[in-house]
């Protein structure tokens, strides 16, 4: 049976990455917590549900939580975290492990001396 993508994604992305990413994007613990469930493609109902409040809350909090990162859909704040997973993973002063091994054996295909290959560009 093939993986949905939330599942995909959830394999893909550390438990070590939220933390860092909540930090980074300077997340409420209610942000955080809203956010990954919209990352792991919960539903307005199941995130209330979860965190024991109403889905109108949830709501508001979406809303919110899309203009502090400039996004305005589920789709556009899974792929901004992703983005910012993948810049956490290129830096060297933190616990995740790269993207792509090449980068930190010096192999990296784009290198660094490219001009549009930069770790602040996704590239691992």
């Amino acid at each position: 049976m093939p993986e949905s993508a939330s599942q995909s994604l959830r394999l893909f992305m550390d438990d070590r990455a939220w933390p860092l990413i909540t930090e980074r994007l300077r997340l409420s613990v209610r942000e955080s917590q809203i956010a990954r469930a919209v990352f792991e493609d919960c539903k307005e109902a199941a995130i209330a549900t979860e965190l024991g409040i109403s889905p109108h809350t949830v709501r508001t909090h979406m809303e919110r939580l899309y203009h502090k990162l400039g996004v305005q859909s589920r789709v556009e704040l899974v792929v901004f975290i992703l983005g910012e997973f993948l810049r956490l993973t290129a830096q060297d002063d933190n616990e995740l492990p790269p993207i792509c091994f090449r980068r930190r054996t010096g192999q990296c295909p784009f290198g660094d001396d490219e001009p549009n290959c930069s770790n602040q560009n996704g590239c691992s």
